[in-house]
């Protein structure tokens, strides 16, 4: 993948900008699904703490990332530090699925209700409702340097005959993968499931178009295809 776009850069094209007083879910914005991005203006160092997270976040400070904070962490008070005053945050929240069962159903709301500065409210921020529905318009550039940010890669590959195959991301932490504009799935490194499945009818005679967003950034900017899939060591559970 040759070009590139941070996901910051890429915000206006994506979203919409609405300023609110204190951070709200996703729902309270319209929205039901992908990520959620929120943005403070901090006056001075500390420790930030992300109070209800749903359910896993990507910091950055001043464009760079900080931290990765995720609602399962065994660490439940959800905090880093912010060494830099006077610094813009951008809290990135993904909504990675919903509670099916149990009472927690009623309060599965994704994103953030609280920021904390050393235990001081945060308040006036920014957000940006990120759907990623289509990500046909972004402007990729190859001059484009993104760091170890959430970015957007772009590359093409041919095809003689179109048929099933699996794709691979194999320098990649966590993100979504586009194929001719469809999107194809997550994928995630800690796995089981090592490979995406692409088949035949998204593929065509000729050029063809991936964009894989990455959470947190590409150490090697290739897709991998491969004719059969990985989805894991097979568990065996016990029936009695």
């Amino acid at each position: 993948m040759t070009e590139q776009i941070s996901l910051l850069d890429a915000l206006p094209y994506l979203s919409r900008e609405i300023e609110d007083v204190t951070p709200k879910t996703m729902e309270y914005y319209g929205q039901s699904h992908g990520f959620i991005l929120y943005r403070f203006q901090t006056e001075h160092p500390g420790t930030v703490r992300l109070h209800n997270l749903k359910d896993r976040a990507v910091c950055m400070i001043n464009g760079e990332t900080v931290a990765v904070v995720y609602r399962n962490d065994r660490d439940h008070d959800h905090a880093f530090p912010s060494p830099y005053p006077q610094c813009q945050l951008d809290i990135l929240v993904e909504n990675m699925g919903r509670i099916n069962f149990g009472h927690f159903m009623e309060s599965e709301y994704k994103g953030l209700t609280r920021v904390t500065l050393d235990y001081m409210e945060q308040y006036h921020c920014k957000v940006y409702p990120l759907p990623m529905e289509d990500v046909s318009s972004l402007p990729f550039r190859k001059d484009n340097p993104v760091g170890n940010a959430p970015a957007f890669y772009k590359g093409t590959f041919t095809v003689d005959k179109a048929c099933d195959t699996y794709f691979k991301i194999p320098c990649g932490e966590k993100g979504n993968v586009w194929i001719n504009g469809f999107n194809l799935g997550r994928y995630w490194n800690v796995g089981p499931q090592k490979t995406l499945y692409v088949p035949a009818p998204l593929l065509k005679e000729g050029e063809n178009e991936v964009v894989v967003f990455e959470q947190q950034g590409l150490t090697e900017r290739y897709v991998y295809s491969q004719d059969h899939e990985d989805f894991g060591v097979p568990v065996m559970l016990p029936l009695a």
